[in-house]
């Protein structure tokens, strides 16, 4: 559906509109379901990468998150793609983008604690290792995504699994407040 748009074309309320669309088709359960979570996921990660407008990019973190809300089986496979780019969405300088990243982070991440001990703690782990990366970088849109993700991570009560991280993280986070 998005694939088809004019990518300079796109503005706020179609990148806000065009993601809705797509997750009701994707819910719609019709035999083509596979393929247009397929494309619309490739996408949205094609626009997370490299310099894009800040349309395109907000796009894609409102498409990610509908498709790993409607189709979370088939937005699986696509989980690692996603942890690698989600995290220049959550460092770019625009809060809005921020704001629809973490959305996206979040349905991923319930999509994550659904899944087995094993894979769900391998996730968990990337993400962590990604707040620390935040943490080392000293510049306040990585910090930010940092406590973004932090903040996620324990309103979703994973923070059984986070707390072994704990020693680790608050300290960072108590330097960067001073």
């Amino acid at each position: 559906m998005i694939c088809r748009c004019d990518q300079d074309a796109l503005t706020p309320c179609s990148s806000s509109i065009a993601p809705v669309i797509s997750g009701h088709l994707a819910r719609a359960g019709a035999t083509l379901t596979s393929e247009i979570v397929e494309v619309e996921v490739r996408r949205a990660l094609e626009w997370l990468e490299g310099e894009r407008s800040a349309h395109q990019r907000h796009a894609a973190v409102l498409i990610l998150r509908e498709l790993a809300e409607s189709t979370p089986t088939l937005f699986s496979s696509h989980v690692q793609g996603f942890l690698t780019l989600i995290w220049v969405a959550l460092r770019d300088p625009r809060e809005h983008i921020r704001d629809a990243a973490i959305q996206a982070l979040r349905a991923c991440l319930v999509l994550i604690a659904q899944r087995d001990v094993k894979w769900r703690n391998q996730w968990y782990e990337k993400v962590f290792l990604e707040v620390q990366n935040g943490f080392k970088s000293d510049t306040a849109l990585s910090i930010h995504g940092s406590l973004l993700t932090i903040s996620k991570l324990t309103m979703l009560s994973i923070a059984a699994w986070f707390d072994l991280q704990y020693s680790y993280a608050y300290p960072l986070c108590r330097r960067t407040a001073s």
